[in-house]
């Protein structure tokens, strides 16, 4: 977007890539819509699989080589998924205070205990994880990268180091 005449990335809204109004992808969608109609009719799980969910799927397992792929139908709901896939009752996360709601909910329903550590703030945390780590099946960090907010950047290096220093002591 342009904002006072500079070229800015607009992070206030989804549409990240401007791909919201992108000719071909609007000819694409429209031609799905006369294809296979504006919805998939119910919940995957029941009722709404279509053969093109699992084409995608697929594709994207095949170009990232992985065994499988799954599409989630937004970002919030992958965030969900992925944190109950990978810890549970057992485990304990590690939450920046800022971080989204959906970070924050996917932790809540996972079921593992959860502990917000202050904005970045990285001494604070590894002082977390050394006193509560080792009373846990698994830990997991959760941060947003870009935080939506304020736009700030999380300390991907710091939180790394950190991370790979719990890890190597486990």
């Amino acid at each position: 977007m342009v904002l006072a005449g500079q070229e800015v990335i607009n992070f206030a809204s989804n549409d990240y890539l401007g791909l919201a109004g992108d000719e071909r992808l609007m000819a694409a969608a429209t031609a799905a819509i006369a294809k296979f109609g504006t919805g998939s009719t119910g919940s995957r799980l029941l009722s709404g699989h279509r053969e093109l969910h699992r084409e995608l799927e697929s594709a994207i397992a095949s170009t990232k080589q992985t065994e499988d792929a799954l599409v989630f139908s937004s970002g919030y709901l992958a965030n969900l998924g992925a944190i109950t896939a990978l810890v549970g009752k057992r485990d304990l996360i590690f939450s920046d205070q800022y971080n989204h709601s959906s970070l924050k909910n996917g932790a809540i329903l996972s079921g593992a205990a959860v502990v917000e550590y202050p904005h970045c703030d990285m001494a604070v945390l590894k002082t977390q994880l050394n006193q509560q780590r080792q009373n846990y099946r698994r830990c997991l960090i959760l941060t947003d990268s870009v935080f939506s907010m304020d736009g700030d950047l999380c300390p991907m290096t710091a939180l790394l180091a950190i991370a790979c220093l719990i890890q190597s002591s486990t």
